[in-house]
Order: C-alpha cells, then sequence, then structure tokens
C-alpha cells in the first residue's frame, strides 16, 4: 500500500498513511492524538441519574457523624472504559452481566480489570455494583541497554510485582529485580500498547521503534 506523509491537524507532527484510503488529507490525527481523543472514561459513561441520584457516595455508620464515603463506583470514575456492554444497542450480541445482579441491562469494562453496572431492580431500586474481572497489574519502563539485545523499552503484565520480574527475566533482561521494576518502571500502560489486551506476557519497542509509522511493540512472551 502507498504510505503518504501527512501533517498532524492537532500537534502538526507528521506521520504516514495509506494514501489510497485518506480523503485530501486535511483534519487527520496521529496515532498519538487519534489515541488521546478516542479514550472514555467511566464518568463519561454513566447515566446522569448516578450523579444525581445520590450514588456518588455511601453511609457509614461506625460512629455518630461518621462522614459518607465515595461509593465503590464513585472511586472508578476516572478509569478509562474498555468495553460497554449495553442491551439496547448490541442485544443479539450483549454479554450477560458477570455479577450476581439479575437486572443488568449496561455495564463497562475497565482497563484496571474492573467492572461496573448499571442494576435496574424494579424492587429495591438502582445500584450500581463493582466485581473484579481480572486481577493482572501492567508496566513499563527502560529495557537492558542492549546487554541481550533489548535497548528500548519494555511493558510486562502479569499478576504480580514478583510475576513481573521472572517474566521480564523469561524475556531477556537477565539482571531485572524488584528494586528495577519499583523505581524504573511505571505502573500503567503507554501509548504504545493501546491496541493490546491485558494479558500475561512482556512486550518490547526498540529506540527506533514510532508509532507515527504505525509500529508497534513486538511481544516477547
Amino acid at each position: 500500500m502507498p504510505l503518504t506523509t501527512y501533517s498532524c491537524a492537532k500537534c502538526m507532527s507528521p506521520f504516514k498513511e495509506n494514501s489510497e484510503v485518506v480523503m485530501g488529507g486535511e483534519g487527520l490525527h496521529c496515532p498519538r492524538c487519534s489515541y488521546m481523543a478516542s479514550i472514555r472514561y467511566l464518568k463519561n459513561e454513566l447515566p446522569s441519574e448516578f450523579f444525581n441520584g445520590g450514588y456518588l457516595t455511601v453511609s457509614v455508620r461506625n460512629y455518630c457523624g461518621q462522614p459518607d464515603v465515595p461509593s465503590p463506583a464513585a472511586r472508578l470514575l476516572d478509569e478509562h472504559v474498555v468495553r460497554e456492554h449495553s442491551r439496547p444497542h448490541d442485544n443479539d450480541n450483549f454479554k450477560e452481566w458477570l455479577g450476581p445482579h439479575k437486572n443488568v441491562h449496561c455495564w463497562w469494562e475497565l482497563e484496571n480489570g474492573k467492572a461496573v453496572a448499571w442494576n435496574e431492580d424494579p424492587s429495591k431500586g438502582w445500584s450500581f455494583p463493582v466485581i473484579t474481572l481480572h486481577s493482572l497489574k501492567v508496566w513499563n519502563g527502560r529495557g537492558d541497554f542492549g546487554y541481550n539485545g533489548l535497548d528500548g523499552h519494555l511493558n510486562v503484565c502479569a499478576d504480580s510485582r514478583k510475576e513481573a520480574v521472572q517474566l521480564l527475566k523469561a524475556a531477556g533482561h537477565s539482571t531485572m529485580t524488584l528494586g528495577e521494576l519499583d523505581n524504573y518502571y511505571n505502573p500503567c500502560w503507554g501509548i504504545s500498547m493501546s491496541k493490546v489486551k491485558r494479558e500475561k506476557g512482556v512486550w518490547f519497542e526498540g529506540k527506533g521503534t514510532d508509532i507515527m509509522r504505525g509500529e508497534w511493540p513486538k511481544r516477547l512472551i
């Protein structure tokens, strides 16, 4: 496919795109800006009733005068939404809620492994329960400076810090330690991993990797 260099309409950075599918080339956004614009947060997806109907806080009555605390769903308002399951919009392929609640017609999977549902119970009223889909954690950080061919950036997904270190060692980072993970790795996915589903593994991007040109991290494990 013929690739043509365009200028991002937002950040002005150059990037390459298939000229056969681009109409004119004006108003296009680079992969980084397109990703940032596509991020959806739970606070943008929940119905207005959640914010206006008293679902933001819950009462804790351990002692008189104790203030209310954020509800479980309210603690997740700034989390990224990975997928929405809505019976009204996708009835044929609707994925049933995995919790015990029986009146859920819309729910959201979050990037941190949690899920939030809109439970419309006709007898008890509405609720917004939270469940855990998985406990996988992610980190990204520096490679091994080329000692084993990993001069660049590493991304790892694992159940624990200990497992993350084991996976990174198995991928070739022979000097990886818990100290290295804690001090030089960030507990999140980077933009380059935006198209990667959370599952156990290690991904590497060399210093020359450029998502502006459609290059993405390579899976090692």
